[in-house]
Formats: structure tokens, sequence, C-alpha cells
């Protein structure tokens, strides 16, 4: 005989599953903190197509075989276009590249196409007849990977530049000033950093969220001077060129 603080079965029964729902919705909760939507992460390399960005690029070559060092600043906009697939299926964006020689005229010339591809584990470039790994995901500090993989390189005379180069994250989600913009939560690749007595190779990017690439900068020196002095005094051969963002599709 049942006495009035018992309840019936059919209300125990009621009761578990509203706490095991409970629970349940608590631990989906605590999953959703500890393991955060990483879709985020993907907006460091923008795909859309119209989504461009404008970078004033600082150039210096040097070849000591006729006593001349250039230097020159030009524009550089980088345009994404419509979506296309290659021989193994996979689906590229193209990238029309267009230069402004001289800055004063407001004429851009067209450069030569390019390509980019994102995946779920990686973003990748085509400039010219190289092919870049230039992200990988998720993004985490100190992350390594080989973002020239996919270049044949078989030049042991030519300082290892594009080379087995190991990619790394040295920053995660910091601000950084590129001219007169501040971008938050700017990631830095270095993707290598490499100096000896006749070889010189520095090349970093940095990438801003919903922009892509917002700064680059890249050595390829080399010397036969090992005298103690800077780089830039002593090379020989070679080219620095620096990219910084001045305007981009918002």
């Amino acid at each position: 005989m049942s006495t009035g603080n018992t309840l019936p079965a059919k209300g125990l029964i009621t009761i578990g599953f509203t706490v095991v729902l409970l629970l349940l919705l608590i631990w989906i909760g605590c999953s959703k903190t500890k393991h955060p939507d990483t879709d985020w992460q993907y907006r460091y390399f923008p795909t859309d197509e119209g989504h461009w960005v404008m970078y004033e690029v600082d150039s210096t070559a040097y070849n000591m075989l006729i006593d001349t060092v250039i230097t020159w600043r030009y524009l550089v906009r980088e345009t994404i276009r419509e979506k296309y697939a290659d021989p193994s299926g996979t689906y590229w964006h193209r990238v029309h590249h267009e230069v402004m020689r001289d800055t004063s005229s407001g004429v851009w010339k067209s450069g030569p196409t390019g390509a980019l591809m994102r995946s779920k584990n990686t973003a990748e470039k085509r400039e010219g007849n190289h092919h870049f790994i230039k992200l990988t995901f998720p993004i985490r500090p100190f992350a390594t990977w080989k973002g020239n993989s996919y270049i044949l390189y078989d030049d042991v005379h030519n300082c290892n530049y594009l080379g087995s180069w190991d990619y790394r994250y040295t920053d995660v989600q910091v601000s950084r000033s590129v001219g007169e913009h501040l971008f938050d939560s700017v990631v830095v690749v270095q993707q290598v950093a490499d100096s000896g007595l006749v070889c010189k190779n520095l090349a970093i990017e940095w990438y801003a969220p919903g922009v892509g690439m917002i700064y680059k900068h890249n050595e390829r020196l080399a010397s036969q001077n090992t005298a103690p002095v800077p780089w830039k005094e002593r090379a020989e051969w070679g080219h620095i060129v620096t990219y910084r963002i001045i305007d981009w599709r918002r």
C-alpha cells in the first residue's frame, strides 16, 4: 500500500528523465566552453569572390656584378575571382594580381594570375609557379608545418631558398599596426629565419581576420663579404621586399 509521500512510478520516470536532460544540457554547455567553434580561424584566409586587398610595396634589389642597388616603391592589388576545379577535382579561386608602378598615374596593369584555396586543415596559395601552404588549422601557438612541401627544390647551391622551411605560428591573436591601421587578433607566421656567413633567408607574414595577409617581409641575400657589418651593407646579390596593407574591401 502506498502512502501520501510516495510518488507513483510514472512520476519517478518523469523526474529521472528531467534530471538526465538537465545533466546533458550542462555537459553540452561545458563542452562548448572547453572546445569552442574553430570556424573563426578560417576568417584569416578569406575566399569570398570580390574580396580585395591593396598593398604598398618597398623593394630593394642587389646585383654587385654590375655594381647596382635598385630601390623602388609601387602598389599591388589582389582580388579574389571565380572558382574553378583543378585536374584533381580540388576547387580553387583565381586571384587577379594588379600592379601600379607609377603611383602618380593611377594606372593599374595586370600581373600574373594566382589562385587560392582553403580546406578544413590548410590555407594554400599559388603565386606564379609556386604552391605554398600559408596557414594550417587549427591555429595554435608554435605549431609548425612544411609550407613549401609542394615546391620541387633541388638546387643545393641556392642558399636553401624556398627549401624545406619549417613554417610556424610565432604569435597568435596579438595586436599589430601597419601604417595607420591597427589590427587586433593578428596571427604571425614565420616561414624562415636563417642567417649565416654567406646567405640570409628571412620570411614573415601577418594575417588579420576578415582581411587576410596584412604584412609581408622577405629577405633573400647572399654575399662573399664576411665582414661584421649588417647584411644590408654587405649584400652582393638578392632582394628585400616588404608588403604593407593600405586598403581592403570592408
